[in-house]
């Protein structure tokens, strides 16, 4: 797995986390299918700037907070 997506899958899981959203629930709320979604927490799925968008509205974070979060992660 490539470790920027890795990187991104932690930051999408430990974000939904800190939200208290499952899987079904952050799915219904970005619009993103439960499938779909769980392969980004995965990172079996490079997630695409539009889906991340999604995820952050739903998750109330601005994608920007969620990247950089991910980048101290890799250091």
């Amino acid at each position: 797995m490539d470790k920027y997506v890795a990187a991104a899958a932690a930051e999408l899981r430990a974000a939904q986390g800190r939200a208290q959203l499952t899987d079904t629930a952050l799915a219904e709320i970005s619009g993103i299918p439960v499938v779909t979604l769980r392969r980004y927490l995965k990172g079996t799925r490079d997630t695409p700037a539009s889906a991340l968008f999604k995820i952050a509205q739903a998750l109330g974070v601005s994608p920007g907070r969620l990247l950089d979060d991910a980048m101290k992660n890799l250091d």
